[in-house]
Formats: structure tokens, sequence, C-alpha cells
């Protein structure tokens, strides 16, 4: 027994026994005179910090920026992309010899559509595994419009997005259209806001394309990036 840490009898004018709790290391049985164990077994009060600190936890994570597409200038003929064209053997990714305008990043960009005729779809797509730490995620590029329409109706449409693999639709990045038309390389710059459901999943970044059967719309991509800032 610490008597430090006791009041006398006398002190307590008169009382019987005395009973005292010294945090973390035991109870004095009144019964006994003895110490009684609170439960830790040594000593320590169950609820204290260790000597690792007041924070036990893991550390600060490190952020860093990753690009999640695989060759995002369509260089090497577009490898990483899978292409479904309207047109057999129509690869969809080239170079400007073939016609259509110069690539945005040299050599090569995506080319969809172009074609004049009823329900012309073109696709192109790569699959990309999200990482379930991703705290911000943004796909940024270029785009052209080029159309052989006149006026403000449209007749043909294309569009980024994200899709699941299966082919639902997550989050559009952007819609085009004939209307659109552009002269020039035009940015994109899309931060998700459907990030939550594609964290820890495998998504599909889909280019698609349409034409009708008169005054084709071409659509072209290039330069795509889908930046994923994680916290690791």
């Amino acid at each position: 027994m610490r008597p430090q840490y006791f009041l006398s009898a006398l002190a307590l004018a008169g009382c019987a026994s005395a009973e005292t709790h010294e945090q973390g290391v035991g109870v004095v049985d009144s019964g006994t005179g003895g110490t009684e164990d609170s439960g830790s077994g040594s000593g320590v009060p169950q609820d204290a910090p260790t000597s690792g600190g007041p924070d036990s936890g893991p550390g600060p994570c490190t952020v860093t920026t990753r690009d999640l597409l695989m060759n995002g200038t369509f260089e090497g003929a577009g490898t990483g992309w899978t292409a479904v064209p309207i047109v057999a053997n129509d690869p969809l990714v080239g170079d400007n010899s073939g016609g259509g305008i110069a690539a945005h990043s040299p050599t090569m960009r995506a080319w969809l559509g172009g074609v004049a005729q009823a329900n012309a779809t073109d696709r192109l797509y790569q699959d990309v595994m999200v990482p379930a730490s991703t705290t911000m995620l943004v796909l940024t590029g270029f785009y052209e419009v080029r159309t052989g329409e006149s006026g403000a109706t449209v007749y043909d449409t294309g569009k980024a997005e994200i899709t699941t693999t299966a082919g639902t639709s997550i989050e559009v990045i952007k819609a085009l259209d004939n209307a659109q038309k552009t002269t020039t390389w035009t940015s994109l710059d899309h931060p998700f806001t459907n990030l939550a459901q594609m964290k820890g999943q495998t998504v599909r970044v889909h280019l698609t394309t349409t034409n009708d059967g008169l005054n084709a719309t071409s659509f072209y991509f290039d330069t795509l990036h889908l930046n994923a800032t994680v916290c690791e």
C-alpha cells in the first residue's frame, strides 16, 4: 500500500474504513485492505495513449496525381483503345494522310463520324480502374467538330462520357453535335461529380458518334488525360 495516496483514519474523523481510487493502479478493498487491480493488468489506464503519442493511427497520406488513360494521344495507331467502327476495318485512329485535320499532339488523333449513312455509329473506348483512394478525377483534352451541315438543326451527334463496362452512363463529359462546329482544337476540362460511383471500379472512357444519311459530321479527339488525385 502506498500511504501517500490515503487519508488516515483519524483525519476521516472516526470513519471505520477508507476507500480511495488511484487512477489506473487499483481500488482499495475496504474489506481486506488489499489492492484490487482495476483490470488493465499493467497499471496503465485503459484509455491512456501508448508511448507512440496521442495519435496512434496512421500518419497523413501521400497525395499523388496519375493519368489513368493509356495512350490518350492516340499514338501507335491507337494502342490501348478499342474501336467499333461503322465502316469495317476503319481504325478510327490515324494521322491526316487519309484526310481530315492534323492531330493536336503529333502525329495521331481519333476521328469518329465523317460517314453520311443513316444511324452510322462509331465507338472508341478504353477501360480504366479508378483507385478506391481517389479524391478527385478530371478529364482534360481537345476536340474538334467539322461538318457539312448548316444551321442550328441537330442531325449528327457525338459524346464523350464515362460508362460502366456494360455501357450504362455514369457521367457525360461533353455532348456534341453538328451545330457546335469548330474551326480549331477546343479544350476539354471536366471535373467529375459522380466520383463515388467510380472509386474502386473499372469504368469505361467512351467516345461515340452518330451520323445521318446526309452531310456528314466529323468528330475529332486528341491529347486526352484522365487525371486521378490519389491519397495513399
